[in-house]
């Protein structure tokens, strides 16, 4: 963020694959664009009045600051206030800037450039790691365990009610990432399309859809959504890491972009999982305002402890068959 000589230095030199890192454009006041525009080898974003939209609805990891600070403090505090609110990572381009204390301060981001981040995720690699390892391990064993589960469900949808037998649906992931998820169908085919002809019967509150007796569930599709078993090809999902076994469900791209508070997409800061607070607090008996918040609590409060709490109390409630339609 920023259109000068250092940040043009900077993202041509941050695009050695070694570092990691992929720029994907620039932002700045008006003036700086067109004034810099024929320099640049990426695109501009938008102008500094869009940051907010700009984050609020593109996959982004981390923001970094190289605008003036003088003549942009306010500019670049408020920059800051909107990615922590949302669970974004900011870096400042600089070796001195005052900030608030909760900051984590680093000494170069590549080729000698020092930069302040202020991460509201202070946890380390190591946890990342082991919930890592725990994904891999149990979701490996599921897959294994379960396969003759999958075959015979192939087999009923197939003879019941013929191909597909997955619903593959774009689902927004981490910080705001398109994925492929997996489930069993329950639907009839064309039920995406129907869902515009439903919306008026919509019995969810906020950007959520949810008919409780939703015509285009198919007869097998309400046994495997009542136990669950419509969500285990989602143990591929996990393997492959676009998810995790513990975290907020991944969302709709059409519920998402109906999100209206910005305190909502801090739920987006990590990744989606086949289960979370929501699901085991009664999930379908709670409003969208509470799905939101246990979400967020999570987001605030992880810890490999919190994850395996979660986990066990799934299996509970899965084999009560409490709370699922």
């Amino acid at each position: 963020m920023g259109i000068n000589h250092r940040s043009i230095f900077l993202s041509k030199r941050l695009e050695n694959p070694e570092l990691g890192y992929n720029i994907i454009g620039f932002v700045d006041n008006k003036l700086n664009i067109e004034s810099n525009a024929q320099k640049l080898d990426k695109p501009v974003l938008c102008d500094l009045s869009g940051i907010e939209e700009l984050i609020s609805t593109r996959p982004v990891d981390v923001v970094l600051i190289a605008l003036p600070i003088r003549s942009y403090y306010d500019k670049i505090a408020e920059i800051i206030k909107l990615c922590a609110i949302q669970g974004l990572e900011t870096r400042i381009v600089t070796d001195l800037f005052d900030t608030p204390s909760r900051i984590r301060r680093e000494t170069d981001i590549g080729f000698g450039t020092p930069y302040i981040s202020y991460d509201v995720d202070l946890h380390t690699g190591f946890q990342y790691s082991v919930a890592r390892a725990f994904d891999l391990v149990i979701s490996s064993t599921a897959i294994l365990v379960l396969s003759p589960v999958f075959f015979l469900i192939t087999l009923i949808i197939l003879l019941g009610d013929g191909w597909p037998v997955f619903f593959v649906q774009d689902r927004i992931g981490l910080n705001k990432r398109v994925f492929k998820m997996l489930k069993f169908r329950t639907m009839v085919r064309n039920a995406d399309q129907i869902q515009s002809l439903l919306e008026d019967q919509n019995e969810a509150d906020g950007p959520a859809f949810k008919i409780i007796n939703d015509p285009r569930i198919t007869r097998f599709g309400k046994f495997l959504r009542k136990t669950s078993l419509d969500e285990t090809p989602q143990f591929l999902n996990v393997f492959m890491g676009s998810m995790g076994l513990v975290g907020p469900r991944p969302l709709p791209i059409r519920d998402f972009k109906l999100f209206y508070q910005n305190e909502h997409r801090r739920r987006f800061s990590t990744k989606p999982g086949i289960t979370g607070l929501w699901q085991v607090g009664g999930r379908n008996e709670q409003d969208f305002e509470e799905w939101m918040r246990l979400d967020l609590e999570y987001v605030d409060n992880w810890s490999l402890i919190l994850n395996l709490k979660i986990f066990i109390k799934t299996i509970l409630v899965v084999f009560s068959r409490k709370g699922a339609h």
